[in-house]
């Protein structure tokens, strides 16, 4: 009997087997049944340096749990908040579009299976000039709630909702 490498226990969101490219999307359909995590390697970062972060997608469950996603699509962004303020991006003027591209994959996920991503996370505040210009510096020492962000098209969003861990950038 062959190997399904489409159905499994656990998938790397940036190393998908070729075999589970789907030939064309399918409907979307709201995700219940798939917890989101993240969890950051250690308690604390000094500011201005990178720190890596774990996103972990689990079926939570008793079924199998058919997922198709367009991980080319992710822009998965790490981001940090003070209350429900972004505290390390500020741009109130300048505009960005994204475009995508890659192909659409197809996994069934098996009870208490996962698939994860490995991230990293800088510390800084990142501003814009009004010429949109990008300027950087670390961000302040303090407690942040870290979130991860998904762009529409990835297809796994909706399970990101909600999902925080404490951040502690010292100096």
């Amino acid at each position: 009997m062959a190997v399904d490498a489409c159905r499994g226990s656990a998938f790397e969101l940036d190393a998908l087997p070729d075999d589970c490219r789907a030939t064309r999307a399918a409907t979307r359909h709201a995700l219940t049944g798939l917890a989101a995590s993240i969890s950051i390697d250690g308690t604390s970062v000094r500011s201005g340096e990178e720190v890596g972060v774990a996103l972990t997608l689990t079926n939570t469950t008793t079924e199998d749990l058919e997922l198709v996603l367009k991980p080319g699509c992710a822009s998965l962004e790490l981001q940090a908040f003070q209350g429900k303020k972004r505290a390390d991006f500020v741009n109130p003027h300048c505009g960005f579009g994204t475009g995508c591209g890659g192909a659409h994959y197809r996994l069934v996920l098996t009870p208490g299976g996962t698939l994860t991503k490995r991230l990293r996370y800088k510390a800084r505040l990142v501003r814009f000039t009004p010429a949109c210009k990008s300027v950087e510096a670390p961000l302040p020492a303090g407690r942040y709630e870290l979130r991860v962000e998904a762009s529409p098209f990835f297809g796994l969003q909706d399970a990101l909702t909600n999902v925080t861990a404490p951040l502690v950038v010292t100096r």
